[in-house]
């Protein structure tokens, strides 16, 4: 997640002062990358604490450009890998819980979807063109704009289930102090006791 945190970073603070300076084709290419990036992380963050199976993803990142095909076989690895995004919908001032927490309506966020299409759209602008093919680069950092917004709200505070550990999950808030930070939780049965 600091990895993400300093690359969206460099996304932002690259587009606001490049953008006059730069041809817009090296802008929108060197974006392009580091966004191509995030979202790698982004498939990979819930395998971390795997080595064996990060290691297998790595490859299949490196083999395969088609994001749909690799989000199935991270998805294979561990079906929980995609964060879910949510937000606070109360916060109490007394008790035991101290929030309620409801899911970011998938207007808002980078869906799997959209991350597909990300993914796909990044590749093609990268790959060179023949001389008589116009590529949109104006058109791309439009919606690259867009991609970061929705990233940010995919990750702000989101939950992750890791390889192999279905009944545990970390809530992950992306700016604690300017950090991320992360906490374990575990799913406990409040069902009527015999």
């Amino acid at each position: 997640m600091d990895e993400i945190t300093r690359r969206s970073s460099f996304i932002k603070d690259f587009y606001d002062v490049s953008l006059n300076r730069f041809p817009v084709p090296v802008v929108a290419e060197t974006i392009g990358l580091q966004m191509r990036k995030v979202l790698e992380l982004i498939a990979k963050a819930s395998l971390v604490a795997h080595r064996a199976v990060w290691e297998e993803a790595s490859l299949w990142f490196r083999r395969d450009w088609h994001a749909k095909e690799i989000l199935r076989r991270v998805e294979r690895a561990n079906p929980g890998f995609y964060p879910r995004p949510i937000r606070e919908s109360e916060v109490y001032d007394d008790g035991p819980i101290k929030a309620a927490w409801e899911d970011v309506p998938e207007d808002r966020y980078l869906t799997r979807g959209r991350f597909v299409d990300a993914y796909d759209a990044i590749g093609a602008m990268m790959h060179a063109q023949p001389p008589d093919h116009n590529v949109d680069y104006g058109g791309f950092l439009e919606k690259a704009n867009e991609w970061d917004d929705q990233i940010h709200e995919l990750l702000g505070m989101h939950q992750v289930f890791l390889f192999g550990v279905p009944d545990e999950f970390f809530l992950v808030q992306m700016n604690v102090h300017g950090r991320p930070r992360w906490t374990r939780w575990t799913k406990a049965g409040f069902g009527n006791s015999p």
